[in-house]
């Protein structure tokens, strides 16, 4: 191969090299330009939406607004969940009341048979010992 032909061809080569680097790297920026242009249509499309009506309202308020109004949203819910918890607890309290009163009802009945039984046994043997004192 001549010396000549031998310097086109490393040019040749060079070139492709330089022309494939220079083409990878035009990809490279072209994929970065349209992620940052999807980016910033995305940003402006979400900033030009109407939040309110007779006025400016700036990114901040509005972000002032929505945190304000998640916090009174939880508030509220805390309030149901309290009430609701003390409803509960309001109707077991009752439900026990009724079971006590039962229960105070059934020692008392238990204790009315007692002194019944006391009493029967008494004049049972009171019957008994008279019976006895007569008959001697």
């Amino acid at each position: 191969m001549s010396p000549t032909r031998r310097q086109l061809i490393d040019t040749f080569i060079k070139g492709s090299l330089v022309q494939a680097h220079s083409g990878a790297q035009a990809i490279e920026d072209l994929i970065e330009r349209r992620s940052e242009g999807l980016a910033r249509t995305s940003r402006q499309s979400s900033s030009k939406k109407v939040l309110q009506k007779g006025g400016v309202l700036y990114a901040r308020d509005a972000r002032h607004a929505v945190l304000q109004r998640e916090s009174d949203e939880l508030a509220r819910a805390r309030e149901q969940v309290a009430r609701i918890e003390a409803q509960q607890e309001r109707q077991l309290l009752a439900v026990w009341k009724l079971v006590l009163r039962d229960f105070k009802q059934g020692i008392k009945a238990r204790e009315k048979k007692k002194k019944e039984r006391r009493w029967l046994s008494m004049m049972l043997c009171s019957d008994i010992s008279r019976a006895t004192i007569l008959s001697t």
